[in-house]
């Protein structure tokens, strides 16, 4: 009996070790589960996060992608805005070209335009000249005409009559009057206005510079201007200047 209690006794020491041992197993365990709580709620924590960032992700890439088509877009817009631009740098190219052709022909045109202003300036010293031809050739009629006549012509009776006719068809006799003045010289009277003017029988300075009212109004009616321009510029003052200053002889 005293064995058998020996050997309780010791099963029962070694039991309550061992429920020890288990207690203490189990208070370690309950430690660690309680310091496993907190890590828990962080991992859902760390999970409804990586969730988020998930969807954030994918958010993104959705974005990205319209970005990415956007660009594309854009690529092919400019791609044609390119192409566009090299079309129109060819056609401005094209038209720098036919704008230096335009200048080279303005050019020849001015050119050609000076050679014709030129040529139309020198017309009225043409006209004078054809002028002082026909002057003297009229001068050499009138003096075929007052020659004596030979005795089978005609009779006598007629000859008077024939010098009468033939002095009234001559010109006057030539004089400050009669010769002709350059009228350009006067301010506002141009190669237009003097070959006119010329035409009307005007080709002194004296011949203006005797002008009246009521003629100014005549002669600016048949010039198709303005009687008051030809007052404005002092034509009759400025002929009686240049009279002056060629013959010497104040009007």
């Amino acid at each position: 009996m005293h064995q058998l209690e020996v050997e309780l006794s010791d099963r029962e020491a070694a039991h309550r070790a061992t429920f020890q041992q288990l207690e203490e197993s189990i208070a370690e365990r309950d430690r660690r589960i309680e310091e496993l709580l907190p890590v828990t709620h962080l991992l859902r924590e760390k999970q409804s996060e990586l969730k988020e960032w998930e969807r954030a992700h994918a958010r993104t890439m959705q974005e990205l992608e319209v970005e990415r088509v956007k660009l594309q877009e854009q690529c092919a817009v400019q791609e044609q805005l390119r192409a566009q631009y090299q079309l129109n740098e060819q056609r401005l190219h094209e038209r720098d070209e036919q704008m230096a052709s335009l200048h080279r022909e303005l050019h020849a045109l001015q050119a050609e335009r000076h050679a014709l202003v030129k040529e139309v300036q020198s017309i009225p010293g043409k006209d004078e000249h054809i002028d002082r031809l026909q002057q003297r050739l009229r001068e050499l009629r009138v003096a075929l005409r007052t020659k004596p006549a030979p005795a089978t012509v005609g009779p006598p009776q007629a000859r008077p009559n024939r010098a009468k006719l033939s002095s009234q068809e001559g010109p006057p006799k030539v004089g400050k009057d009669s010769q002709k003045d350059d009228l350009k010289k006067i301010h506002g009277i141009g190669p237009v206005f003097a070959q006119t003017l010329n035409k009307m029988g005007t080709y002194t300075f004296i011949q203006i510079a005797r002008w009246k009212p009521e003629d100014i109004e005549k002669i600016a009616k048949k010039l198709e201007t303005d009687p008051e321009r030809i007052k404005r510029d002092k034509w009759i003052s400025d002929a009686k200047e240049q009279h002056y200053r060629k013959y010497g002889e104040r009007i």
